[in-house]
């Protein structure tokens, strides 16, 4: 047991230190001017978002880009919760923006796909951007993702943070530290060329990287459609993926509430990503298996205590680096007052979810239930 501990834990240290000097590379990368200034479609899929929807509007709005290059499509997806009149109200203000209405049944994929799918079919953008209506994109977001661009690129991804309060709530301040950290993974993944996974909130592509890969309708099914995507642009069409830290492409988006709304969030993400690629799932691995084996010796007793300790700082060290690096160089060094909080928080989930998945196979997004491999709603 003690070789196994020793190896696991020295696997993922070793890890843990590619992908922070790769983060490190990323983060010292030199900012690059626009290039182009191509004609962009913005779309966004709303789902009862009424409470957060006027903030992201007005955000909208702000965008400084050319009227005339830039299109928003916004997606009401059967709202009963008066997101259809701020729609209908934020359209008649601003004319050269449009409000789609697909009204139940009327998807012909589930989830958020099936929404932005249909936004996608209306419009005639070069660039497609996507974003969520609990986000606000910062005025110069187009601008600095399409920075980011050059020949051989077909999607690029901005940094999404996490809105909180300091001193406030410690739940949305834990999130906004795993987001930091689960961003930084990803980030280094991308800077190596093995990308895992983005967050679809802060995204944009070519079109035409989006039909090389056939659209979402030849993804399959997926209810993460930002990994499926990501992954198909990455992995089957000659494009390459890039992630861009500058913080006027950064948006802020809004933490879960409750743990059960932070649990389906998670497992619906893991359910999704299982087809990553192997750099994804030995990472996972090994960070599983060196939580596991640390929790059964700090519990069981363990006959080489020094073992235990080295094991333990080895992994807290490497998520520490991961979460410093992130949270200096994107200004939030404050969140790692809550890093001991975080690490017993991430222990705690990273444990508990692959123990759950087998039991649990059904996928909630909003108020619609769907099972993991089909793509017609069930009711909870």
């Amino acid at each position: 047991m003690t070789a196994l501990l020793l190896f696991s834990c020295g696997l993922y240290g070793l890890l843990g230190v590619v992908l922070y000097r790769r983060l490190g590379a990323l983060f010292a990368e030199e900012p690059e001017p626009q290039r182009w200034e191509p004609t962009v479609s913005v779309i966004i899929a709303i789902r009862n978002e009424a409470p957060h929807l006027g903030a992201c509007l007005d955000s909208i709005a702000a965008l400084d880009y050319p009227a005339e290059k830039l299109e928003v499509i916004l997606i009401d997806d059967d709202s009963n919760d008066g997101s259809a009149r701020l729609l209908q109200d934020f359209c008649r203000a601003h004319p050269r923006m449009c409000t789609l209405r697909l009204g139940h049944g009327e998807k012909s994929l589930p989830g958020k796909a099936g929404a932005a799918y249909a936004g996608i079919q209306q419009s005639s953008g070069e660039i497609l951007f996507v974003t969520d209506a609990d986000c606000r994109v910062p005025p110069g977001w187009i601008r600095h993702l399409l920075a980011a661009f050059t020949d051989e690129v077909g999607l690029v991804g901005g940094f999404t943070f996490l809105e909180y309060t300091p001193g406030g709530a410690r739940f949305a301040a834990l999130q906004a530290l795993d987001w930091l950290y689960l961003l930084g993974i990803a980030a280094a993944a991308i800077r190596m060329n093995k990308p895992l996974s983005w967050m679809g909130n802060n995204m944009a592509f070519r079109r035409s990287a989006y039909l090389a890969v056939g659209g979402y309708p030849a993804l399959g099914h997926s209810l993460i459609e930002d990994f499926a995507l990501l992954d198909a642009i990455s992995r089957t069409s000659r494009w390459r993926v890039r992630v861009t830290p500058a913080p006027e492409a950064s948006v802020v988006s809004l933490p879960v509430a409750t743990l059960p709304a932070f649990y389906r969030q998670r497992r619906r993400w893991a359910l999704g990503v299982r087809q990553v690629r192997l750099f994804g799932k030995l990472l996972m691995g090994t960070s599983l298996v060196s939580r596991a084996g640390l929790l059964v010796a700090l519990c069981c007793g363990h006959p080489a205590p020094w073992a235990t300790l080295a094991a333990l700082l080895v992994l807290l060290a490497g998520d520490f680096a991961i979460c410093r690096k992130m949270a200096r160089a994107t200004g939030q060094g404050g969140l790692l007052r809550y890093f001991p909080a975080f690490e017993l928080f991430y222990f705690t989930y990273g444990l508990c979810l692959p123990l759950l998945l087998p039991f649990d196979r059904r996928i909630r997004w909003k108020d619609q239930t769907y099972p993991a491999q089909q793509n017609r709603p069930v009711r909870a």
